[in-house]
């Protein structure tokens, strides 16, 4: 960690990549040095007791306070280049999706008229058009679909759970406990 910390370090001080340390970059540098402090206190705490368990958590917390920091200070330093880049696919999308309208309605149009007439091929000053072999599927009997072929959505389950669904064939659906970590004043 030290060593990506010293990296990091001379990297927003300017000295790897010339960049000009301002802004949010400069909040950088705490957010690291406080880092490199709690892993050091991490790496060498044991928790046996309560005491040890107050100091785990307080670690764990402090550490995702500095993570929320982080990314803040990365979102804010990418905000302009986000809005640039949202501009350009805002202003790219209607003429992509014309372009892209325009292809697949020539491809369906072409390949229809190709089937009717017998044609295999036909090129253009542009390219060429053929037909390929191709293996499709589709589902005549999901039950005899061996087991190696299907999958469980496991989204969709985690959604049915969460909107109150308790029995699903072939599921075990059970109550667990998980450790959950909160941060005093919304930080």
């Amino acid at each position: 960690m030290k060593d990506y910390v010293d990296e990091t370090q001379e990297c927003l001080l300017g000295k790897a990549y010339e960049i000009e340390l301002k802004g949010p970059l400069l909040k950088l540098l705490d957010i690291y040095k406080e880092s490199e402090k709690l892993l050091e206190m991490a790496s060498e705490l044991k928790v046996l007791d309560e005491k040890s368990a107050q100091m785990a958590l307080s670690l764990a917390l402090r550490a995702r306070k500095c993570l929320k920091m982080v990314k803040e200070v990365k979102d804010e330093a990418l905000a302009p280049q986000k809005q640039y880049a949202e501009e350009v696919a805002k202003n790219t999308k209607p003429v992509i999706g014309e372009l892209e309208d325009i292809e697949n309605e020539m491809d369906i149009r072409l390949e229809h008229w190709a089937l009717f007439n017998g044609c295999n091929s036909l090129e253009a000053e542009e390219g060429s058009f053929n037909f390929r072999d191709t293996w499709e599927f589709e589902v005549v009997n999901f039950e005899r679909v061996p087991l190696k072929y299907s999958m469980v959505d496991v989204e969709a389950v985690k959604q049915a759970v969460k909107d109150g669904v308790r029995e699903i064939p072939g599921l075990r659906i059970y109550q667990d406990k998980k450790g959950v970590m909160r941060l005093n004043n919304g930080k």
